[in-house]
């Protein structure tokens, strides 16, 4: 990733739009401004741009995007970056336009604040915008970049203080640190879930031992011969209380003596159910007697009964009779009481009938004078309401009249009030106008003077135009010399290279020849041996044709492996070698005439480009390309001077002209606005004393009316208002009260003869009743009083009926209990009386010894039973004990292994995977910090053998001394030294994040601060070995304030920041 273009507006100290052009800063440039000027904020605008964050993670910046320098209501704050990043092996160039979340203050007085979320924008190199939401958006742009907010913050800006925390930081924040730059997080991760295995599987085990000592703990000692509780206890008691460190073997050891008991308790069983037996005998037989005589005293216990009943019967016989003889009586009272208060009630109507005919015929005359005098109250009423409605009616027209008046005066007083507001503003504009024409014209002759001034700017502009055109001529002439030095030279390295090719391929042959010479000389002068080899008795010799070999030619000891194969061999080694020899011979002396030819080029070059300079620059003696670079040297900052002088006037004379070619038109625009506007005030005069005149009669009309005020018209006006609406009340009231009497004579003088209608037939059922209770009365033989006593004593006819099923009750008793004696006595037949007692007794005394016996036996069962399952449950858990403790023992080494938290070895796995990265960074690192500190420094981790001693020590740096041979903390260096190693050691880790992922290409570095603590020497050699990597690299940008740097980097931003906010320029 590469930087082309920032753009920042109303972000953070950056008010107006500020556009930054990296690719002016060359590949290594300085960053100076005062403190606070807004140097820091150029990465943090770099950083929001990319991942929506500021560089300064956690500091609290997020808050201070928006800039206090603009209004957002007019300008809306954004930042965007076009950069490149590698994608698919080919370099691609993107846009990143993002702006923060801000409150957008109401453009109009009283409108709400809004809120605007954070957007952003990325076009594509082939300029459609990336689609999705701002988290998709988010995730592409770190898939271009190659590295998270975090890494490219730690990687891309390097800080003095963060890097100088970091080479001072202990082991333990250097682990943490690295985590997320390395990728070592899994080694972490890894070691949490082996720490997290070795809490389950202790755990697993602890739950095993819990599991056991709660089993132990339910063995029973109780009841046992004190021997056996004694051995039991103690062996549970090892079990029980060191729960926590349980091992197998005391379990083992609790099951023997349990198991030993288990036995002895089983004999012990046997003798208690023997006993147990026999008085299970004894109660069975007591029990069989109780039963036999259980009937007999049954029969017994019926014929008590029954004597008890008949003499309880005995005694209720006569309040029987009696009840018997009122059963009668009750029901015929009860028969009379419904005509009684028929008749009653007959006698009550009546009565109420003749009372109100009475009290209505009194009130009747009454009512018929309420009724008249209500009538007579109405009518004057309407009369009153009839003046009142008439009055109301003449001063509301009075008064309507009045307010017309009224609103025709507000009126006209608006009228006046507004036309002396124009008049005024008229004048004025009159004024203003006539002014701003003035002010033209003198501005008009200003720029006449500036064009007269500024002519000779044109001509001098064509001189610098052709001067630099010059210039670029020579520089890409100069810069075509060097390319073709550099052929020259590459040329003279083939031609150099072919000779030497041409030489080894001629010793190859001299070699091959010779070799082959010799070994041919060798076959040769073995051919008679090579012959005498192949014969046989009997067959003929190939050279003399002879059949008998007496003494055949022997091979030397060293001749035996010769053959024509390798003969053969040899030839076309030789002769492949001198191909090879010829064909390097032609490559030479072509590479020499390449090489003549490019030399003469040059020559003929650099001839032409002085020929050149000196035509251009006469006065400048000139005899070489390096003169002549020199010469460019010199020239360019006179060029660039008079260039940014005379275009600054060019500009000055074009805008003049600008101006003056539009003077004309604006100049008649303001005599015409200067006429208009004093036509206007002529104009508004005339109104304003027109609305004067109507404001002056309608003030005469009010003054000779009734109503001095409005108010005074209205209060009137409201008066007989509320006088009309008393009478219109005052008239309902009267009508109300009229229709109310009305209503109750007529209703009284119907209730009247109504109660005429009904008084014969009230009268004749009074009679009628009176008759029929008497009758009734008479057939039952009780006269009034006598039922009334018997009604009043029995309350309700009902009681009759139960006395009459009291009756029938007692006889059915009695009945009963007679039969029942007679069925005992018969049942008894004269046997004696059984002594349940007695039987119960011995029952009970057998049933006791057989429950003793039962519940020793129970106990001895229980016991036994008890220390039985806890001995299987003991054996049954014993092995998951010990492999539960197996596992968690291997898993409680592992894990402290790789956590580093056993003695002697404290390094954890993640700081051991950190430290093989470590020693690969201090291996790019160490390079730096040797040339920046003349040879004299190292930086080198502690040694692994005591890395794990005490504490984790794995990432300790030292600082070794290369010219006396011994180490020291780091945290001995002084400040220039500490910078340097912290520089060294950052752009260490950039390089080997790079080459350990094929898919960042870190292009551009930022440094910020920290020179100042450094020699002259120390910091020029910084300087170099930075701007060496930019050339070879990346692009590098050093923020610093520090004076001596702007004399060394020539590439300058300078910030600056005023009133308006921070602003920048480059300086080249």
């Amino acid at each position: 990733m590469k930087p082309i273009l920032l753009t920042m507006q109303a972000f953070g100290s950056y008010g107006e739009k500020t556009e930054i052009d990296f690719q002016k800063g060359g590949d290594f440039f300085l960053i100076s401004g005062d403190t606070g000027s807004g140097k820091s904020t150029i990465f943090d605008a770099m950083m929001f741009a990319l991942y929506g964050e500021v560089s300064t993670n956690g500091s609290g910046k997020e808050n201070e995007l928006l800039s206090q320098f603009v209004d957002v209501r007019n300008d809306k704050p954004l930042v965007s970056l076009v950069f490149t990043a590698h994608q698919h092996g080919q370099e691609e160039t993107y846009k990143i336009t993002r702006t923060p979340r801000h409150i957008r203050p109401a453009k109009r007085t009283g409108a709400k604040q809004q809120e605007e979320g954070e957007t952003a924008e990325l076009l594509m190199p082939d300029g459609s915008q990336y689609p999705g939401k701002l988290s998709n958006t988010n995730r592409k742009i770190e898939e271009l970049v190659g590295l998270t907010a975090d890494q490219f913050r730690k990687v891309v800006m390097i800080a003095q203080g963060e890097f100088m925390d970091f080479l001072r930081a202990n082991s333990d924040k250097k682990t943490k640190l690295l985590r997320d730059l390395l990728k070592t997080r899994y080694y972490d991760d890894l070691t949490g879930k082996l720490k997290d295995l070795a809490r389950e599987k202790n755990k697993a085990a602890q739950t095993q031992r819990a599991k056991l000592s709660l089993i132990a703990g339910n063995a029973v000692t109780e009841g046992l011969p004190e021997e056996d509780a004694q051995a039991l206890e103690a062996a549970k008691g090892t079990v029980v209380t060191g729960a926590e460190k349980l091992q197998p073997e005391q379990v083992d050891t609790l099951a023997e003596v349990l198991s030993a008991v288990c036995a002895r308790l089983q004999l012990q069983q046997g003798e208690l159910a023997k006993q147990q037996t026999a008085a299970q005998n004894d109660r069975d037989e007591c029990m069989k007697r109780i039963e036999a005589a259980q009937p007999l005293m049954q029969r017994f216990k019926e014929l008590e009964d029954a004597e008890k009943t008949l003499q309880e019967c005995a005694a209720q016989a006569d309040e029987i009779e009696k009840k018997r003889g009122l059963i009668g009586k009750i029901r015929d009272a009860w028969a009379i009481e419904p005509k009684y208060q028929r008749m009653k009630d007959a006698q009550k109507a009546l009565t109420d009938a003749q009372r109100e005919l009475a009290a209505k015929q009194q009130e009747l005359p009454q009512l018929k004078q309420t009724a008249a005098d209500a009538a007579a109250f109405h009518q004057q009423m309407e009369k009153t309401k009839d003046a009142a409605t008439t009055q109301c009616a003449e001063v509301e027209t009075k008064v309507e009249k009045a307010l017309k008046t009224f609103d025709a005066l507000d009126e006209a007083e608006k009228a006046l009030r507004q036309a002396e507001e124009a008049d005024t503003k008229a004048k004025t504009d009159a004024e203003s106008a006539k002014k701003a024409l003035d002010d033209f014209k003198k501005q008009e002759d200003a720029w006449r003077t500036q064009e007269a001034e500024l002519q000779g700017a044109e001509a001098a502009y064509e001189v610098c135009k052709q001067q630099n055109q010059q210039y670029r001529d020579l520089k890409k002439s100069l810069e075509d010399l060097h390319g073709n030095q550099k052929d020259v030279q590459e040329k003279a390295r083939q031609a150099a290279a072919a000779k030497d090719a041409y030489a080894s391929a001629t010793q190859k042959y001299q070699r091959e020849q010779k070799a082959y010479d010799d070994y041919r000389l060798v076959f040769l002068n073995a051919q008679a041996g090579l012959l005498a080899r192949e014969l046989a008795p009997g067959k003929p010799c190939p050279v003399c044709g002879a059949l008998e070999h007496p003494a055949p030619c022997q091979l030397t000891q060293e001749n035996q492996q010769l053959n024509r194969e390798q003969l053969e061999r040899r030839r076309k080694a030789a002769d492949d070698a001198a191909k090879a020899q010829e064909e390097k011979a032609k490559e030479s002396e072509s590479a020499q005439v390449k090489l003549t030819e490019r030399q003469k080029a040059a020559e003929e070059a650099e001839r032409k480009l002085v020929e050149n300079a000196k035509n251009i620059r006469e006065n400048v003696p000139m005899a070489t390309a390096a003169d002549v670079e020199a010469m460019l040297t010199a020239w360019l900052p006179e060029l660039q001077s008079a260039s940014k002088s005379v275009q600054a006037k060019v500009d000055a004379l074009k805008k003049v002209r600008e101006n003056l070619d539009g003077a004309k038109a604006e100049r008649e625009k303001l005599e015409k606005a200067a006429a208009d506007a004093q036509e206007t005030a002529k104009s508004t005069t005339v109104k304003k004393a027109e609305a004067e005149k109507t404001w002056n009669l309608h003030q005469e009309e009010l003054s000779g009316g009734t109503y001095r005020t409005r108010e005074d018209a209205v209060a009137q006006r409201t008066q007989a208002q509320e006088a009309k609406q008393k009478a219109e009340a005052a008239a309902s009231q009267a009508a109300e009260k009229e229709r109310q009497a009305q209503k109750a004579e007529t209703e009284c003088t119907a209730r009247i003869q109504q109660l005429d209608a009904e008084m014969p037939q009230k009268q004749a059922n009074a009679e009628e009743f009176n008759q029929q209770y008497q009758q009734t009365m008479a057939e039952k033989s009780q006269d009034e009083a006598q039922w009334r006593q018997l009604a009043e004593t029995y309350p309700d006819v009902k009681i009759a009926d139960r006395l009459q099923e009291e009756a029938e009750a007692f006889k059915e008793k009695k009945t009963a209990a007679e039969e029942k004696r007679k069925t005992a006595q018969n049942a008894i037949a004269g046997r004696e009386k059984p002594n349940m007692e007695q039987l119960n007794a011995a029952f009970e005394a057998a049933k006791a010894a057989w429950e003793k016996a039962s519940a020793a036996l129970k106990a001895a069962e229980n016991l036994h039973s008890g220390n039985a399952n806890v001995l299987k449950d003991l054996r049954d858990g014993r092995e998951p004990l010990a492999e539960a403790c197996k596992a968690a023992n291997t898993a409680q080494h592992l894990s402290d292994v790789m956590a580093g938290t056993e003695s002697g070895n404290r390094m954890n796995l993640e700081t051991f995977v950190q430290r093989s990265y470590m020693e690969k960074i201090l291996c790019d690192a160490n390079r730096r910090f040797r040339d920046m500190s003349n040879g004299q420094f190292e930086l080198k981790l502690i040694n692994v053998e005591d890395a794990g001693e005490g504490k984790n020590k794995g990432l300790d740096l030292e600082a070794y001394s290369i010219v006396t041979g011994k180490t020291r903390s780091v945290n001995t260096l002084s400040g220039g030294e500490s910078f340097m190693a912290a520089l060294s050691l950052a752009l260490g880790m950039a390089d080997q994040i790079q080459a350990a992922t094929a898919a960042i290409h870190l292009d551009v570095m930022f440094i910020d601060e920290g020179f100042g603590s450094l020699s002259d020497n120390a910091r020029n050699e910084a300087v170099n070995i930075l701007k060496e990597m930019a050339g070879k690299q990346r692009q590098i940008g050093i923020i610093s304030h520090v004076s001596e740097l702007k004399d060394e980097i020539e590439n300058q931003l300078i910030v600056k920041k005023d009133d308006r906010g921070s602003h920048i320029l480059w300086r080249q």
